[in-house]
């Protein structure tokens, strides 16, 4: 687990979320899942997948992330080695079933698991409009429900909401500690012009 991840992972368990990271996907050739959430108040499993650089060149578009979704959570694989015999394109195989089989082994229902993807932001305003539709579009594609597809921002989401209520003594955990040291120690708050 790298450390954007482990940011999203405490994300949720300080929504009082229980967590499973690197989970390895059942007859899956490398391939594994980021997190998987479960959200006991509002009964809700989350499949989340962590794609992070802050370079805003490296932001992803609807597009890009209808891709990446398309590989994470659908099982399709990478493109560009159909000539190849041996690879997974070259030989036309997928992996939605070994998903499938995974989100099984952990009692979770295909149809009703909702798929994160977190990236640092979004690469346009014109992306964050159309959302919304997107989510609709992709529903339509996945024969799933528009809302079983959420985006999720380290930069506007996650990392703000980890400075809201930090907490004194986080020891347990090292990147925690480390938001509370820096929570106390005001530069956060300064640079975001946030009140003390």
């Amino acid at each position: 687990m790298n450390a954007a991840e482990r940011l999203v992972e405490i994300y949720y368990r300080q929504k009082r979320c229980f967590t499973i990271s690197d989970v390895k996907v059942l007859s899956g050739n490398n391939r594994q899942i980021d997190l998987l959430v479960y959200d006991g108040k509002e009964k809700l499993h989350y499949h989340v997948e962590v794609s992070v650089s802050h370079d805003m060149k490296w932001a992803p578009t609807l597009d890009d992330i209808y891709h990446r979704m398309h590989y994470k959570f659908f099982g399709a694989v990478k493109f560009g080695k159909e000539d190849n015999k041996n690879s997974d394109s070259g030989r036309g195989k997928t992996y939605l079933e070994s998903i499938k089989a995974t989100y099984k082994d952990y009692n979770i229902d295909y149809k009703e698991v909702v798929r994160v993807y977190c990236a640092w932001c979004l690469k346009t305003e014109n992306d964050y409009a159309n959302l919304p539709k997107w989510k609709e579009e992709m529903g339509k594609l996945f024969d799933l429900k528009a809302d079983k597809f959420e985006i999720l921002s380290l930069k506007n989401d996650v990392i703000p909401s980890l400075f809201e209520k930090p907490g004194k003594s986080n020891y347990e955990d090292e990147l925690l500690r480390c938001i509370s040291l820096f929570d106390a120690s005001g530069v956060y708050h300064r640079q975001n012009n946030l009140q003390l």
